[in-house]
């Protein structure tokens, strides 16, 4: 529908262009950080059923198959950050991934027996790490201060000399 209305209104493009990149821009480092740890939280050792266990291709231990089902709820943040870092958003790529970085943070530790997370501790640090990677990578340095708001007992560990190669 917008694109039929650009194709008759050309004029129109700049501005609903200008409108898109504000709105990717606006993001709320919060509202990340509690959208990936309600994602994280949400996860019950039930969906473990379809994944661990004897398989048809074989037997899947139930901490792996907690790992891919984590990886699998983070996977979209990953995906926006690495997004908005090709658009050239840097500012909003950072609050992304701070987000990301704070919604783990908020997720350690769990130790309820009927939540995924507790199937797979080192999770939430281990994928905060790769998000720092990613970013190191793509060339974009977090403060130390930022990490700490996001991570207070994670700082040492996730600010460190990261690779510095292409996304």
């Amino acid at each position: 529908m917008l694109a039929e209305l650009l194709r008759r209104r050309p004029e129109l493009r700049s501005e609903a262009e200008a409108l898109a990149r504000q709105r990717l821009a606006d993001t709320d480092m919060e509202a990340v950080a509690d959208a990936v740890e309600s994602d994280l939280q949400s996860l019950s050792i039930d969906e473990l059923n379809g994944r661990a266990g004897r398989q048809r291709w074989g037997y899947v231990e139930p901490t792996d198959a907690a790992w891919e089902l984590l990886g699998e709820a983070v996977e979209p943040y990953d995906h926006e950050v690495e997004r908005l870092v090709t658009l050239g958003m840097i500012e909003a790529a950072t609050a992304t991934a701070l987000g990301v970085i704070a919604g783990l943070y908020r997720s350690r530790d769990c130790e309820d027996g009927d939540r995924l997370l507790s199937w797979a501790p080192d999770f939430p640090w281990e994928h905060a790490s790769t998000v720092m990677d990613k970013l190191a990578k793509a060339r974009i340095k977090l403060s130390r201060e930022a990490v700490e708001e996001a991570a207070p007992t994670w700082v040492d560990s996730l600010v460190s000399s990261r690779p510095t190669r292409g996304w």
